[in-house]
């Protein structure tokens, strides 16, 4: 969830974050104090846990004191909750289909903006038109290819056979190779079945 809030690590303080030494009391106290917004994500877990319940104390005194609405309860899983967090309204992260809404609205409760989409790249380089930018790809059969293009030099067909879904049988028609920006030779194969 939290890549999904576009919140800087620096701005995010979890258990993780706890000076090593000091006493438990004394860091979520000082965690709770210390932030704007407190989330809570609520499941049977959070209630069985006695520092969880800590923290919602914490939280939820400092939420009545400052009368702005600094906790922010997420129903994660159904659990039996008290009175003081029944009475606040929660996002409901229960379902997994309403998460991207759910945390859209999180979002703008802490006035984040969206999350940039960036595309990514295709890992399968088969499944995307090959370019010259793509020639570092293919390295190491330097032998095999000298000794195809010497084959096609002397004979304009090729049979060619593939193995893994069973036998296919085609021919190949060529042009001649030609020289590349890149300093290497290129051949253009077409295939006919």
């Amino acid at each position: 969830m939290l890549p999904g809030l576009c919140l800087p690590p620096e701005r995010v303080h979890t258990h993780r974050d706890f000076e090593p030494g000091r006493p438990l009391v004394d860091e979520y106290a000082r965690a709770v104090e210390h932030s704007h917004h407190t989330l809570l994500i609520l499941s049977p877990a959070f209630v069985a846990d006695k520092w969880a319940r800590l923290v919602k104390d914490l939280a939820t005194y400092l939420n009545v004191k400052s009368e702005q609405g600094t906790l922010f309860p997420l129903r994660y899983k159904p659990a039996e909750l008290g009175l003081e967090l029944r009475s606040l309204v929660a996002l409901d992260f229960t379902d997994q289909e309403s998460w991207d809404d759910e945390t859209a609205r999180l979002r703008g409760l802490l006035d984040r903006p969206p999350p940039v989409v960036e595309p990514i790249a295709c890992p399968y380089p088969g499944l995307r038109p090959f370019g010259e930018r793509d020639h570092q790809q293919f390295f190491g059969r330097e032998d095999d290819a000298g000794e195809a293009i010497a084959r096609l030099s002397k004979h304009p067909f090729l049979t060619a056979r593939s193995l893994p879904r069973g036998v296919r049988t085609g021919l190949c028609s060529y042009e001649p190779w030609r020289p590349v920006n890149h300093g290497e030779n290129l051949l253009n194969v077409t295939t006919r079945v």
